[in-house]
């Protein structure tokens, strides 16, 4: 709703002129305002104006803008934008005179960096709605600030399972890491025809976690361990390759970054180094990035990798196909496969802002935009349609295994497998 508000006595002349020189989408710091100038007239008789300003509304996208993950981050960002340009939310939200913009946070992918940024967030009562974050470690340590005020985020990209099990104002647009790992082991074991896996994970949340549910698969469906094994090395990993030729895997399994896992699947394809001849490499959605196959030089090509994004290159709707032309005009890039889920994270942001404004006065609040997206009916999205469960999961989820090939264009790796599965029962 419009606030109103008081201009100061001044000459009623002057006001209308800086009016006429001054449009409503310009706002001043207070930096950049100048004083009136004196009148030298007291005779002139001063009359209030009122004047109304909208109030305004953000959205936190919340990515990683720079570092190794700024591609990744950027496109998330980029989408973001996208879709608060298009949505028809925007427009219905001006009509009641609120301004919507999006709020634009670079996390590097640190955990530090995302939680230093989330105090500044929840202390802008604007944001009323996160979009973010692209690495789990980021969002699970922004989370508990974003709680503590009911601040709603929506994650188009986070798989750790703490995210929607502890936190009660999460919503996931993607699977998790408990559904992928399981959905890995099953691709090992049903289209490789692996009867062992030796398991390499990076310790980080997201990796170890991953891995611990690929091994607990593996166990259940009768598939040998042939080692478990954790490191933080990314740039030497000769110390392992004695181990893996000598239990000789079906499969070797490496949970982590796309840098790391490519310069591990590297070497070990070296026939001076690791040598282990045409064991099949595979990974979860870390691997999701073109470093992987930068960082395995002459040994990219033939990576399987499992991701929880439809690859933009099996977009076949009139409004998947509309989204990569228009990214692509707007950002002279296409678009990463998660970019559509940040589109559709903004989307779902702004219709549940939407509907607490049709039905309140003033600025919704951070708990009644929380609330209504709780309440929200399925919504249809750019790349799926989404029903959040009670703990905030998608009721379904998409999974999908691709394979790396000798294309510049990442976008286009083919697609070799795909499933939809139900979350775990909270």
């Amino acid at each position: 709703m419009k606030r109103d508000r008081m201009i100061p006595m001044i000459p009623l002349l002057l006001v209308l002129l800086m009016l006429i020189g001054t449009t409503a989408s310009i706002t001043q710091t207070p930096a950049q305002a100048t004083s009136p100038a004196q009148d030298p007239r007291p005779e002139m008789v001063y009359l209030p104006l009122v004047v109304s300003s909208p109030d305004t509304i953000k959205i936190a996208a919340h990515f990683p803008l720079s570092g190794s993950l700024g591609r990744e981050g950027t496109s998330m960002r980029n989408a973001a934008e996208l879709s608060l340009a298009q949505q028809p939310q925007v427009a219905a939200l001006r009509e009641r005179g609120f301004e919507v913009v999006l709020a634009a946070y670079d996390d590097s992918g640190s955990p530090t960096l995302a939680q230093r940024n989330a105090a500044e967030i929840i202390a802008d009562p604007s944001i009323l709605c996160v979009n973010g974050h692209f690495n789990s470690d980021a969002a699970l340590a922004a989370l508990p600030l974003y709680a503590s005020v009911e601040l709603p985020m929506v994650a188009p990209a986070n798989t750790a399972p703490q995210i929607t099990d502890t936190f009660t104002n999460t919503f996931r647009l993607v699977g998790r890491d408990d559904i992928q790992g399981i959905v890995g082991l099953r691709f090992a074991r049903s289209v490789l025809r692996a009867s062992s896996a030796y398991i390499v994970h990076d310790t980080t949340t997201y990796g170890q976690g991953i891995a611990e549910v690929f091994r607990r698969e593996a166990q259940q469906q009768q598939v040998g361990i042939a080692g478990f094994v954790g490191t933080d090395e990314t740039a030497d990993f000769d110390r392992f390759f004695d181990d893996i030729r000598n239990t000789n895997p079906g499969v070797l399994y490496y949970a982590g970054n796309a840098a790391a896992a490519g310069t591990f699947f590297g070497q070990a394809r070296d026939s001076e180094r690791g040598a282990v001849g045409s064991v099949p490499f595979l990974g979860p959605d870390g691997l999701d990035a073109p470093e992987l196959v930068q960082f395995a030089g002459n040994f990219g090509v033939g990576i399987y990798y499992s991701t929880i994004a439809a690859p933009i290159n099996t977009f076949t709707t009139t409004q998947q196909l509309a989204f990569v032309r228009d990214f692509e005009q707007r950002y002279g890039a296409l678009p990463i496969s998660l970019a559509a889920k940040s589109y559709d994270a903004t989307g779902l942001c702004l219709q549940a802002i939407a509907r607490v404004a049709a039905q309140t006065e003033g600025l919704p609040t951070r708990t009644q935009v929380l609330e209504a997206m709780r309440q929200l009916d399925p919504y249809q999205g750019v790349a799926s349609v989404y029903q959040f469960n009670a703990n905030g999961d998608p009721e379904l989820a998409d999974y999908f295994v691709l394979i790396t090939d000798d294309d510049a264009i990442w976008e286009n790796n083919p697609l070799i497998f795909s499933g939809v599965f139900p979350p775990p029962t909270p």
